[in-house]
C-alpha cells in the first residue's frame, strides 16, 4: 500500500516531521506517482519510529553510520526487516544513472566534436580570406605600379615635347634672326 503526504497526516505525522526525515538522509522509497510522492509500509514504520524516537534512536535503528578503512563515514541504507526490497530499487537507481551519465557522456562528445569541426571550418575560412586579402593586395600593388610606370613614361614623353619645342622655338627664333640679317644685308647692299 503506498501512502501520500495526506495519509501519513492521518497518522498524526506532520509535514514537518516528513521533511524532517527526509532531510536527514535516512533510508525512504523514492517513488513517486504523478509528480506526487508516495511512501511505502516501510516508510511509515521509520516515520512511526522518528516520531517516538527522534533522530538518535532512528539512525542507530534504521541508517547507523559506520567508518570504513578510509576513515570516511558512510550511512547505511538497509532496513533491517526487508533488505531485499530497499537494495534492488537502489541498483536500478545505480543503473539508471550509470546509463543517464553515458548518455549524457555521449551527447557531451559529440557536441565537443561538433564545434571543434565548425572551429575548425571557420579557422580554414579565416586562413583563405587572408589568402585572398593577400593576394588582392598584391594585384592592386602591382596595377599601382603599372600606372605609376605608365604616368611616367607619359611624364617623359610630355617633358621630352616641351623640350623639343623649346628647342623649336629657339631655332625659329634664330632662323627668323638670321632670315632677317640676311634681308638687311641684302637690302644694305642694293
Amino acid at each position: 500500500m503506498s501512502y501520500s503526504i495526506k495519509d501519513l497526516a492521518n497518522h498524526w505525522l506532520s509535514k514537518n516531521l516528513i521533511y524532517e526525515v527526509l532531510k536527514n538522509s535516512l533510508p525512504i522509497s523514492n517513488e513517486f506517482i504523478k509528480n506526487k510522492r508516495v511512501f511505502n509500509k516501510t516508510d511509515l514504520k521509520l516515520f512511526l519510529y522518528y516520531k517516538e524516537h527522534w533522530l538518535k534512536q532512528s539512525l542507530l535503528q534504521y541508517g547507523t553510520t559506520n567508518e570504513n578503512n578510509d576513515g570516511k563515514t558512510v550511512l547505511k541504507t538497509v532496513l533491517p526487516d526487508n533488505k531485499e526490497t530497499i537494495n534492488k530499487p537502489l541498483l536500478e537507481d545505480l543503473e539508471t544513472v550509470k546509463k543517464q551519465f553515458i548518455e549524457n557522456e555521449n551527447r557531451l562528445k559529440l557536441e565537443i566534436e561538433q564545434k571543434e569541426k565548425i572551429i575548425s571550418i571557420k579557422e580554414d575560412q579565416t586562413q583563405k580570406y587572408a589568402l585572398l586579402k593577400m593576394e588582392e593586395q598584391k594585384e592592386k600593388e602591382g596595377w599601382i605600379k603599372k600606372y605609376e610606370v605608365i604616368n611616367d613614361e607619359k611624364n617623359d614623353w610630355i617633358k621630352k615635347f616641351y623640350s623639343l619645342k623649346s628647342y623649336l622655338l629657339v631655332f625659329i627664333i634664330l632662323f627668323v634672326l638670321s632670315t632677317t640679317a640676311l634681308v638687311l644685308k641684302i637690302i644694305n647692299i642694293y
